[in-house]
């Protein structure tokens, strides 16, 4: 009998999450409430592809061609969505791989990947400082707005040092 593969199994438990967390019409009415703000937190690395989104479709010369759909916050949780499924298949095949002794090929492509992971998580450890440090003396966050902050932290360091320990670790074996 075949064992169940977290690849499989994390984007399902994400959709049913996000199902449940944010609502079957995935658009909050008010503010994100405490639990929205944590499970953005928990998906941490895919802060990165809204601000990407956002960047992109407030473009001059992109904003009068795309589609009203594509626009405002439906389109955040939509990516939101998307990029979520895509991060917890990828880090259940890392697990996956990882339980079955199989390693990678180091390729460079690999190496380019490794790089790409770093730029992500530093990009990621200033969204986690906008979370946690105060915007102006005075400023009190809440303790979900700190805790999503330290979540999103702690996935900033994990995406920077897991990629340079493997990127320095097949130098040192190259030398």
């Amino acid at each position: 009998m075949r064992k169940l593969s977290l690849a499989a199994v994390l984007p399902a438990l994400h959709l049913l999450t996000s199902a449940v967390v944010v609502g079957w019409r995935f658009l909050p009415l008010a503010d994100p409430s405490r639990s929205v703000t944590l499970w953005f937190a928990l998906n941490g690395p895919v802060l990165v592809l809204i601000d990407l989104a956002k960047l992109i479709f407030t473009l001059a010369w992109v904003s009068p061609h795309v589609s009203p759909v594509l626009t405002g916050q439906r389109a955040i949780y939509f990516i939101f969505l998307v990029g979520g499924l895509a991060l917890w298949f990828f880090v259940g095949r890392l697990v996956d791989n990882f339980l079955r002794r199989k390693s990678l090929i180091h390729t460079p492509q690999h190496r380019l990947i490794s790089l790409i992971l770093i730029g992500w998580g530093v990009r990621l450890a200033f969204d986690s400082m906008e979370w946690i440090l105060p915007r102006y003396p005075g400023q009190r966050h809440s303790s979900a707005h700190l805790t999503s902050g330290v979540i999103i932290l702690i996935w900033s360091l994990l995406l920077i040092f897991l990629p340079a320990i493997k990127f320095a670790t097949r130098r040192v074996a190259r030398t």
